[in-house]
């Protein structure tokens, strides 16, 4: 399914689509819809929080994404969103 998603072009609609307008820290900055990307992918893969997108690092994943990100990598990026932590609720 990631490789379907990839070939169709879910990460450059990500980038297209998704806008935050600013990251408080700017190393969290570099490829962000690569880590939205992989955020979604998580998901797809049956993640339930950040810390369960660590399923991406196993078998064969970093041959389908360009770029897999550790957990707390994909953490920090949520929590420097303007949109708030990785645990907030939708308002």
């Amino acid at each position: 399914m990631l490789e379907l998603a990839e070939q169709t072009g879910l990460s450059e609609l990500i980038d297209e689509q998704v806008d935050l307008p600013s990251i408080r820290v700017k190393s969290e900055a570099v490829n962000p819809a690569g880590k939205r990307t992989s955020i979604i992918a998580a998901m797809m893969c049956g993640a339930d929080s950040i810390d369960d997108s660590n399923v991406l690092r196993a078998g064969s994943t970093p041959r389908v994404l360009d770029e897999v990100y550790a957990p707390s990598t994909l953490g920090s990026f949520c929590a420097s969103s303007p949109s708030g932590t990785p645990t907030s609720s939708p308002r």
